[in-house]
């Protein structure tokens, strides 16, 4: 199959098509590239490759090629291009994309043998990358097993160009295809056929060219009302040359014994790509996708509310549980609604496409759940429609029709699959995994703590305690480790130059099911250690002429107090300013009285008192200068702080 990949992708992935119908005179790969005309760059880029003088060159030159192949779907080609990739850049994630193509050729030891060398320097990739080691390893361990309850069987009208897409109508079965009669038009990108629609029967016998509807270039994708009466359908292309064009929904009714003119959804105007629609049994609710740029990256699935007088609702996004930050695709619902399959391409399938089912749960849809290896491949598996009739054998799940690339395939082709039950697998107990990561503020003085903080950086491998057994820590501040379910824990985190952080948790109201794999999370602050340095303590207020410590106090006091308990070692005075307002013994007085008091709290929450020295200045040492009488409210709240400042470190 050497579909057009911009068009097969949405007639299968929703991508622009005017390139796909141009021959302008192209100067360069990388022009050929950028206009999305790949099988042209492909030689063009090689001879350039060839040329290039710099392994910079080199591997930007050999993801494009390799990126090319892909568009096309020729993975096995793509392969020892993404390979060369990896070994020329310095882009890290050229490791990520090399593995992701041996999934696609299901080379799934070399690829998780590739992940796990990227994850030990790129700890902070793990919610990326810990997902494609875990399908590597179900496919390596119980992928065979899980195939074996799967019989796929391919679909006798396939032919060597791309079949897919197929919907299923009482007896017969209308589908998707680049094939071509001998008078019809074919494309500029390699003299197939646009996609249009074809018929037969459930053999595959009377095969026949079905109604075009009176449109060029691409048609695909028909899903019809359950009476018949409506159909809908995804088309793509026209003579524009300027690459404007995008994929729309059209809608047909019958109308006198034949089809209505297609008539266009506007869903989301004409800057955007939908296509793939599915009609909900009850003929209220079309899905679809879309590539919109208010979704949640690349094509998200939507649907739309079909009112009785015919017009339309406003499209809803499916939502984050369903859609991702890649392509969610071929949306299909069961007779009974309660069901969603669909196609997605994220980081947690076996490599290209892949099926997944959602259920209903209210207007939407949750708890995707991938379909099992066999089924799913490393290459593009999609668009699973089910035959509606009841299964007499208790041992089937259901069968269907579905598309798929796999390895031995003729390109895109339609197969008949049929899922067995299978056994519930023991699934082992849950597990809890720890990932800690220490940063430290940047302020925008590097010398005054009460600065703005800018920005977080890492804190370079930190000693680190977890309830007294020491975690080893990475170059970029990331620890880990398993934990037991009901316990309670105590976090330590410090380094030379720094105060020791210490954070208390438990595991102890931890729902989860056997197979679970919990997530802790911990990002550590650590504070440099600034000797003399005065530092604020925020949201310390007393009511007026008191030193009492007020109730809205304590959280600060008692955070502070953590930090000292932490860090035995270190001296401090605690200071109390006071604004100019008073005369200068009564402020004074006041202000000693205040410090002592905050001596006192964490006197009680433990500290040692000798560590501690309290010390009123009054009004002598503004922070904001005013002559009295003109200072402001916020410069007077300025000046009426509490602070604190390290004053001896004991080694």
């Amino acid at each position: 199959m050497k579909i057009c990949k911009q068009v097969f992708i949405f007639v299968l992935s929703i991508i622009v098509l005017g390139s796909c119908t141009t021959s302008s005179k192209i100067k360069s790969g990388e022009e050929a590239f950028n206009l999305k005309k790949f099988a042209i760059s492909i030689p063009m880029l090689q001879t350039e490759y060839s040329k290039a003088k710099d392994n910079t060159t080199r591997a930007k030159i050999a993801k494009m090629i390799a990126q090319a192949y892909d568009m096309q779907s020729n993975y096995q080609e793509a392969e020892p291009w993404y390979k060369s990739y990896r070994e020329m850049s310095v882009d890290k994630d050229a490791a990520v994309e090399y593995a992701k193509a041996l999934m696609r050729n299901e080379k799934y030891t070399e690829a998780k043998s590739i992940l796990e060398q990227y994850l030990k320097v790129n700890r902070q990739d793990r919610r990326m990358i810990e997902p494609m080691i875990a399908t590597c390893d179900y496919v390596l361990k119980d992928g065979k097993e899980d195939a074996n309850s799967v019989k796929v069987t391919s679909f006798p009208s396939n032919s060597s160009f791309a079949d897919f897409d197929a919907n299923i109508f009482q007896k017969n079965i209308v589908f998707s295809s680049t094939r071509r009669d001998s008078n019809e038009l074919s494309t500029d990108w390699n003299h197939e056929g646009f996609s249009s629609l074809w018929k037969t029967d459930l053999a595959g016998n009377h095969l026949m060219k079905y109604d075009n509807f009176g449109e060029r270039y691409h048609v695909a994708s028909l899903s019809m009302t359950a009476n018949e009466k409506t159909a809908y359908f995804t088309h793509c292309g026209s003579d524009n040359l300027d690459g404007t064009d995008y994929c729309g929904i059209y809608r047909i009714q019958k109308a006198y014994g034949g089809w209505s003119a297609p008539e266009k959804i506007s869903v989301f105007g004409d800057s955007s790509n939908t296509g793939q629609s599915y009609i909900s049994p009850d003929g209220k609710t079309l899905f679809f996708s879309s590539d919109a740029p208010f979704g949640y990256g690349g094509k998200d699935l939507y649907m739309l509310q079909i009112n009785a007088d015919g017009t339309y609702g406003s499209p809803l996004n499916l939502g984050s549980r369903v859609n991702t930050q890649a392509d969610e695709m071929f949306p299909y619902i069961t007779n009974d609604g309660q069901t969603l399959y669909y196609s997605s391409n994220s980081d947690k399938g076996f490599g290209g496409l892949d099926i997944y089912k959602a259920s209903r749960v209210g207007r939407l849809f949750a708890n995707p759940e991938r379909l099992p290896y066999g089924i799913n491949t490393g290459r593009d598996d999609y668009a699973l429609k089910l035959f509606n009739n009841d299964i007499s054998d208790t041992t089937i799940v259901f069968r269907g029709l579905m598309t798929s690339n796999r390895i031995g395939s003729h390109g895109d082709d339609i197969y008949f699959v049929e899922l067995k039950k299978t056994t519930p697998k023991k699934l082992p107990p849950p597990l809890l995994v720890f990932e800690g990561h220490a940063v430290e503020n940047i302020y925008a003085d590097s010398l005054n703590p009460n600065s703005q903080v800018i920005r977080e950086e890492a804190v370079p491998q930190p000693e680190v305690k977890l309830s007294g057994v020491l975690l080893p820590a990475d170059n970029e501040g990331y620890f880990t480790t398993q934990l037991d379910s009901g316990l309670a824990y105590s976090l330590e985190v410090g380094k030379s130059g720094y105060l020791t952080a210490n954070i208390k948790f438990n595991t102890l109201n931890v729902k989860a099911e056997p197979g679970d794999t919990i997530y802790f999370k911990q990002k550590v602050i650590l504070s440099k250690i600034y000797k003399n340095v005065e530092i604020v303590l925020n949201n310390i207020y007393y009511d007026f002429d008191k030193w009492d410590i007020r109730e809205d106090a304590k959280p600060t006091l008692d955070s502070l107090s953590q930090i000292l308990l932490s860090n035995p070692n270190i001296e401090i005075e605690l200071a109390s300013h006071t604004d100019c307002k008073g005369d200068d013994d009564y402020n004074v007085k006041l202000s000693q009285r205040r410090a002592q008091s905050v001596v006192d709290y964490l006197i009680s929450k433990g500290v040692d008192g000798k560590r501690l020295t309290a010390k009123g200045y009054g009004e002598s040492m503004p922070l904001a200068t005013c002559a009295c009488e003109t200072c402001t409210e916020e410069q007077n709240q300025m000046n009426r702080r509490t602070s604190f400042k390290i004053i001896n470190i004991k080694k």
